[in-house]
């Protein structure tokens, strides 16, 4: 009996060691591109999974970021430099629900731990470059065809996420989706009415 009370000591020792060490490894928490806090170690590895974003999702929300804000960026100079009252009043729509998506797509960047951009993504700054150099009517028509070229794209992106495994990415793309097939046909509208070619 007196034999084993050292080993019965150490075992004590060695219990009391761990529980005082593992709070100093739960209390530092590694910050995520986008800002959201990591799980503190140790504490549910399969919630931190859930929480992030897989590689096509991640793409998803940081191609939808770019875009549109590259959308507002084309409304407010069309807003600027349009002499059509009716180009004004689409590229205000256009500000205004791409303003509300972004603020989506931010909430939900933050919550998949995305990082975003704080510009629009290179090539997406194009349009913005060649339509700062027209005015009057040769920048109304040259808006027009851009809107419906954008958005075009942006449904195929917005209908491809739909399918997304992720319920909070499936249900942003399905939120959004119906908004840009309105902008769409607006585009295509206000496109004919300017004497643009009808886009397929």
């Amino acid at each position: 009996m007196r034999n084993r009370l050292p080993s019965l000591a150490g075992a004590a020792t060695l219990s009391l060691t761990c529980m005082l060490s593992a709070p100093t490894l739960a209390q530092t928490p590694t910050t995520y591109p986008g800002g959201a806090a990591r799980p503190p170690v140790g504490q549910g590895d399969a919630e931190h999974r859930a929480g992030t974003a897989s590689e096509s999702d991640t793409t998803f929300i940081q191609k939808a970021a770019s875009d549109g804000q590259a959308e507002i960026e084309l409304a407010d100079l069309a807003v600027k430099q349009s002499q059509s009252a009716a180009v004004k009043t689409f590229a205000s729509q256009i500000k205004s629900d791409h303003t509300k998506a972004a603020a989506d797509v931010k909430r939900l960047a933050g919550a998949k731990h995305v990082a975003l951009a704080a510009k629009p993504i290179a090539d997406e700054m194009s349009p913005k470059a060649r339509l700062a150099t027209l005015t009057g009517a040769a920048f109304d028509s040259a808006y027009a065809d851009e809107m419906v070229t954008a958005h075009q794209k942006a449904i195929d992106l917005f209908t491809s996420a739909c399918d997304s495994s992720d319920a909070e990415v499936k249900a942003f793309a399905n939120k959004t989706l119906p908004v840009l097939q309105g902008h769409l046909r607006h585009a295509q509208d206000l496109q004919k009415s300017l004497g643009g070619a009808s886009k397929p």
